[in-house]
């Protein structure tokens, strides 16, 4: 008898089927380094930003960074401190070009992408729903998405070859959706 939930087995299944963990896990055991060991793997898979270390670092070691209230060592608010979620908004109202400002109050800050997409997988979708999603796409998003909130990816192959009616590469259009969500259809039902 199984002491897990069927939530559970769930999870357990989709760890277990998880290629990026099987990736990282054979890069473990056999990782490149140029002198000991020339012909091992190196791995391409995770979302880390390596190359800012040490801009980074310096920049959050400078005085005016190291300040303390007695609100932060409190819980915040669930959507992010307002300050922060003020900057992101003026950020993208100013960078993205935004039609109408940003309005903070509807900025919410989550910690890794991992976590938004599950999020919004929780919000969007009930268990065994289905996102269409253009390829190429972030690679733990199938995990990211199925792991706990059982929300599955169709994908929408967008390409580097320009087709006769594109203007560019990886060309997203809404003819492509449409003809995804009616492959996507076709499959459930």
């Amino acid at each position: 008898m199984s002491v897990l939930s069927e939530r559970g087995k769930h999870i357990n299944t989709v760890v277990s089927e998880d290629l990026i963990m099987k990736g990282s896990i054979k890069t473990r055991e056999n990782s490149y380094h140029h002198e000991k060991n020339p012909t091992g793997c190196i791995n391409l898979g995770p979302a880390q930003n390596k190359l800012m270390c040490d801009v980074l670092t310096k920049r959050l070691s400078q005085p005016d960074l190291m300040v303390w209230r007695d609100d932060l060592f409190h819980y915040y608010p669930d959507a992010g401190l307002l300050e922060f979620r003020q900057a992101i908004a003026e950020f993208l109202t100013d960078k993205a070009n935004a039609a109408m400002p940003v309005d903070p109050d509807k900025v919410v800050v989550i910690n890794g992408c991992g976590t938004v997409l599950e999020s919004v997988a929780f919000a969007l979708c009930n268990s065994g729903d289905a996102f269409i999603t253009p390829t190429p796409y972030y690679g733990g998003a199938w995990q990211d998405f199925m792991r706990r909130a059982n929300v599955n990816i169709h994908p929408v192959h967008l390409y580097s070859n320009k087709s006769e009616n594109e203007t560019r590469s990886f060309q997203l259009t809404i003819d492509k959706l449409e003809k995804g969500l009616e492959k996507a259809n076709k499959k459930v039902g």
